[in-house]
Parts: C-alpha cells; sequence; structure tokens
C-alpha cells in the first residue's frame, strides 16, 4: 500500500469502528463531514484526494476482509 492509502485507512478504520462495524454509516459520515475532514485532518483529506477509486476500493478492501 501508498503512504496515502495507509494515511485514509488509519483514519476510515477509526471512523469504521466508532461506528461499530457499520460501511454504509462510515461512507455517510464521511461523505457529510468532508469540511470536518479537511479543516481537522488535513494530511487524511490530501491523502484521500491523492488517491484513486481502485486504491480507495483496495483499503475498503482490506478492512472488510476480516468480516
Amino acid at each position: 500500500m501508498s503512504k496515502d492509502q495507509i494515511i485514509f485507512r488509519e483514519f476510515f478504520y477509526e471512523q469504521f469502528e466508532e461506528h461499530n462495524h457499520d460501511l454504509f454509516g462510515t461512507i455517510l459520515w464521511w461523505r457529510n463531514h468532508g469540511k470536518y475532514i479537511f479543516m481537522n485532518h488535513e494530511e487524511v483529506f490530501d491523502a484521500y484526494k491523492n488517491l484513486s477509486v481502485k486504491e480507495v476500493n483496495q483499503v475498503i478492501r482490506e478492512i472488510l476482509l476480516p468480516f
């Protein structure tokens, strides 16, 4: 995984845990809190913007693999 994927994965997984492993809830949270992420987690926001759809999906697959 690239550095940007690792940064995104760590933050996304934290949110996934906070949403009781609800992928849909986590994705909705991510979509609705873009400004919060941009303002408070600039490194995460920048990493996410650098990723292709395929790379984002790879991260999400890795998170969901144990389930």
